[in-house]
Formats: structure tokens, sequence, C-alpha cells
């Protein structure tokens, strides 16, 4: 097994890796993707030292360096200290608090810092077909070449790979890793998080920082222009809680997004899909992924 988890049970039996943020069924198969950021707790680095404490950090063995011996995990991560440029590969775990960076910590000894630990991975992981449980270690493929896959949604046969600022269609007829073809797009329109972007009658529409696009097969058209002047007001600081729903008896596609200073999705942008006209609503209580 190429990732945590593995028990003498379960050996000869392939475990989802328990790396990816998002999840989607398609084609008689699970597909995970997106890589999830660690930010727990907080952490107490020296200058110097390759050695990096936790408190309430709920370290795992995942975080680990991959080692030929034990396979335990495929995916490199890293360590960054909240405001530091730099970020550090993570070589040992010795504990839920106590973690060893590959190389020395260049930046100044601190405290209860904040921190993260995430990885530049872009695999996506699939299942076997008609068994969602199953991960063959070599059931995978490299996400978006623009950066981290934001999200992943279903176009006709195909899987559209949206990153931030980029998107790749991805065919296969049998077996994804024998006959698997990926394009690129031809845009710089993305999504900011799986929620926002979803698939209405075989038109995606999805929400990056530039604002709403649609999409039925060549490149992405913008649909938001007439309402330029209420994305500008979107708070993308909170676009991970972002998402959007289909009304198919109102005919319109809702985003709920937070406006100005808001920290919840309160607000929402409407889209009729029929005549291309743009509302917005307001609820009370907020509305996220």
């Amino acid at each position: 097994l190429p990732w945590p988890g593995a028990r003498a049970e379960n050996i000869g039996t392939h475990l989802p890796p328990p790396i990816a943020s998002g999840v989607l069924s398609f084609r008689g198969r699970l597909w995970l993707y997106g890589q999830v950021v660690h930010a727990v707790g907080t952490a107490d680095v020296t200058n110097a030292s390759t050695a990096v404490a936790g408190t309430g950090s709920d370290w795992t063995a995942a975080c680990a360096k991959p080692t030929t011996a034990s396979f335990a995990n495929r995916v490199t991560r890293l360590f960054q200290r909240a405001g530091d440029a730099v970020s550090y590969e993570v070589n040992t775990r010795a504990s839920a608090t106590s973690i060893a960076l590959s190389e020395n910590y260049a930046g100044s000894t601190g405290a209860g810092v904040a921190y993260r630990i995430y990885s530049r991975d872009r695999s996506i992981f699939y299942s076997e077909p008609g068994y969602p449980e199953s991960f063959p270690a070599l059931n995978y493929l490299l996400g978006p070449e623009s950066g981290p896959i934001t999200a992943l949604v279903p176009h006709s046969n195909a899987l559209l790979m949206c990153s931030l600022n980029g998107i790749e269609r991805f065919v296969w007829s049998t077996d994804p890793s024998l006959d698997g073809v990926k394009r690129t797009v031809p845009t710089t329109r993305g999504a900011v998080c799986p929620e926002v972007v979803l698939n209405v009658e075989e038109t995606v529409y999805g929400l990056d920082r530039r604002g709403m696009w649609s999409y039925r097969g060549e490149s992405p058209n913008a649909i938001s222009r007439p309402i330029d002047t209420l994305v500008a007001r979107i708070n993308f600081a909170q676009e991970a809680k972002f998402t959007a729903v289909w009304h198919p008896a109102s005919r319109v596609v809702r985003w709920w997004v937070a406006l100005d200073a808001a920290t919840e999705p309160h607000h929402y942008l409407a889209y009729d899909v029929d005549r291309g006209v743009w509302s917005l609503g307001y609820r009370d209580f907020a509305t996220t992924a």
C-alpha cells in the first residue's frame, strides 16, 4: 500500500488515500483530487535546527517523507511557517507533536507560530471500475500543468481539471492509464474551489477570481461582465466556503459568496441560463460548501 493505514488484515487490499480534499463519482469510478493543507495547532521552530515541535498539531505518519522500505506514503510534504517565503521538506515524524525537516530551518527562532504542511503533488487518484474502495498504487494521473487542481467536473464523457487559472480536458475509452489523453483548454479561466463548478445540461459553469464563466466544449466564455461591480465586491479571502447550486425550477445557477467584509456566504449571484440575466439575493443564514 502506498499510503498510511496499512494493517495486517488489510494486506492485499487497496485503501483510499487520505490526502484528497475533493471526491467525484464518474463513469463507475471514484476520483480523489486536491491536496489537504494541515494547519492545526502551532509549531516551535529553531534557527539552524531540523527539529520542529508542535502544540495541538496532531501530525500523523502521512507527514513523513516516503521511504522505499515501508511505502508508508508516496507524497512528499512541505512545512512552511506563516510569513516565510521558503518551505522545507518534512523528513521524519516521531510523534503527533514532533517532526524533523530535511534541512536546517533558516528563519528566526519562534515559539507558537502559525504554519502549514502541504504538498505540491498533482496526483489525481482513481478507483477500479465498479470498486469505489479499491485504489491500486498505479491508478493515478497528474492534474493541470497550470497549478494545483482546484476542481474536477464531468463534461460529456470527459473530465475537466481546473486550477486557479487553467483548465485541462481528460478523455479515455477503457482505461485512464492506457488510453487516456489530456489536452489543455485554451484559457486562463479556472476555479477557486471544487464546489463553485457544476455541469448543467452539458454546459459547465464556474467561478474564478475574475468572475463567472461557461464552457460548452471549446473554451470558456465570460458571463459575468454585466455584474463586474458585484464581482469586484466578492471577498475571495473566504473562497473556500463558496458554492454553486443549480435550481432547475427557476433555471438559474446560484453562486453563494461573501461580499465586501463578510466572512460567510450570505449573498448569491444568480444567473438565468436561458435569458443570460443576473440577479442578486441575500439570506440571513449562510450557505457554505
